[in-house]
């Protein structure tokens, strides 16, 4: 019994990375190296650079990133997407993404992780502590892979604003500010 217990568990264990999905990360960074921004942050627009990570090549995906209500003062500006990728609707309501860098259908560009583009918002410093920013189910939350095959994503990998002890994330990009009077300011346009 101990031993087919134990082979259970190792089978499980060695099969667990074919059952992994692709999935939308959202980074304040290209190098997908942070999870996190702080505000206050100059210049106040900060870009949310969309990826598809996991372990499928992938055509296509189909989800919305809308700007949650506890990023208080944030104002949506625009999506700007990555060339090779043909568009319908925006991030903030049903957002279908066709991606065709480097050759059609499936060439290396397609393989995770896939750069899709970012999501522009105009800041106002008036984010709630530990706010997520992540991609959610519009009509579909699904990945298109080689053979035009639609699968389902698995959970996203938010974003956090202002982050504390509480988020899972602590890895914030903090900005060199300082005070500024509107003498000098001014002064920089004369």
């Amino acid at each position: 019994m101990k031993y087919l217990l134990v082979s259970v568990l190792v089978s499980l264990v060695l099969a667990s990375p074919v059952f992994a999905q692709n999935r939308i990360e959202l980074h304040p960074d290209m190098n997908m190296q942070s999870c996190a921004i702080s505000e206050p942050l100059m210049p106040p627009i900060v870009q949310v650079y969309v990826f598809v990570t996991g372990p499928s090549t992938a055509t296509g995906a189909r989800f919305s990133v809308p700007k949650p209500g506890c990023w208080v003062g944030a104002t949506w500006l625009g999506d700007a997407m990555s060339p090779g990728t043909a568009v319908i609707g925006t991030s903030q309501s049903d957002w279908s993404l066709a991606f065709y860098a480097g050759g059609w259908p499936c060439s290396g560009s397609q393989t995770p992780p896939i750069y899709l583009g970012a999501i522009s918002f105009l800041i106002s410093n008036q984010a709630l502590p530990c706010c997520k920013v992540e991609a959610v189910p519009s009509l579909a939350f699904s990945f298109t892979d080689c053979n035009f095959q639609e699968h389902p994503l698995d959970p996203s990998v938010p974003m956090v604003v202002n982050p504390d002890n509480t988020c899972g994330c602590q890895g914030g990009i903090l900005m060199a500010t300082e005070s500024v009077t509107w003498g000098k300011v001014k002064a920089l346009y004369r």
